[in-house]
C-alpha cells in the first residue's frame, strides 16, 4: 500500500522514473508470494526507468529482478537468456554481494531446468563464499537450495547431513 501511494505521487508529479523504480521495489516485494505479478511489475518498471545517465547499478537490481521471478514463475530459459544477455551489467561491480546474488540466481536457474550438477556447484560454492564472508542469513538459504538439489538427486542421508549442520 506504501508502494502504491508513493506511486500515485511520483506520477502526479510527472516523474516517470521514480514511478518505475517504485514498480521494480513492488515485484521485488511480492515476487516470491506472486512471481507472475513481480515478472510483470519488473517489465512495466523497466519500461519507465531512465537509464540515459548510466545507473548500471540501478538496471542490474531491475534485471536482476525480472530474471528472478522469470524463472521462480517457470520460465527458466528466458530467465537464462535474460542473465546472458546482461551479464557484463554484473561485470561492472566485482563485490561479493553482486557477485553472489549472479552465481546464485545462475543456480536456481540451473535447477529449473534440470541441471542439478551445475545448480550443485553453485550452490556449494556460494556456500563458501557466505561462509567466507559471514553472510550468516545467505548461508542458511543456499544451504536450503544444495539440500534441495541433494535430495532430487537422491542423496538423502547427505542432504540431512546438511540440514543439521546448517540448523543444529
Amino acid at each position: 500500500a506504501m508502494l502504491d501511494n508513493a506511486f500515485k505521487l511520483y506520477r502526479q508529479v510527472g516523474d516517470t522514473h521514480l514511478c518505475g523504480r517504485v514498480l521494480i521495489q513492488q515485484a521485488s516485494s511480492i515476487g516470491f508470494m506472486d512471481p507472475l505479478k513481480a515478472v510483470e511489475l519488473a517489465r512495466r518498471g523497466l519500461t519507465m526507468l531512465d537509464l540515459a545517465d548510466g545507473d548500471a547499478y540501478l538496471e542490474l537490481s531491475a534485471r536482476n529482478v525480472l530474471a528472478h521471478f522469470l524463472n521462480d514463475a517457470g520460465y527458466a530459459e528466458e530467465a537464462r537468456a535474460m542473465q546472458d544477455t546482461y551479464r557484463s551489467l554484473y561485470a561492472k561491480f566485482p563485490g561479493v554481494s553482486v557477485q553472489s546474488r549472479m552465481h546464485w540466481l545462475d543456480g536456481l536457474i540451473a535447477r529449473n531446468l534440470g541441471d542439478f550438477h551445475t545448480a550443485e556447484r553453485k550452490f556449494r560454492d556460494l556456500r563458501e563464499v557466505f561462509a567466507q564472508h559471514n553472510f550468516d542469513l545467505e548461508l542458511a538459504l543456499v544451504s536450503l537450495d544444495l539440500a534441495e538439489i541433494l535430495l532430487w538427486s537422491r542423496r538423502h542421508a547427505e542432504a540431512a547431513e546438511l540440514i543439521h549442520e546448517t540448523f543444529p
